[in-house]
């Protein structure tokens, strides 16, 4: 395996970001639909959705401010987690 796959392994085309007051999910362009789940610093459950399509950005319903850790798994088996500051 060269560099470049390597490289290509690593990077995902998924990203969370901002969008004024919300957070959004753009997704990978080759996944169809994905779960979505989201969870507070402790590890509890504070969102989950089951075959979210993946076509259109996904807004992140955060209750209130703090830091949360989303989990994103794909129907390719790509997984996909990131820390936010709401």
């Amino acid at each position: 395996m060269d560099r470049m796959e390597i490289a290509e392994e690593i990077t995902s085309a998924t990203q969370i970001y901002r969008d004024g007051e919300v957070h959004k999910i753009r997704f990978d362009k080759s996944w169809s639909s994905a779960d979505v789940s989201v969870y507070d610093l402790a590890g509890r459950a504070i969102l989950k959705e089951n075959g979210v399509p993946t076509h259109l950005d996904y807004v992140l319903e955060l209750p209130k401010a703090m830091i949360y850790v989303v989990k994103i798994n794909s129907d390719t088996g790509e997984t996909f987690t990131q820390k936010i500051v709401r």
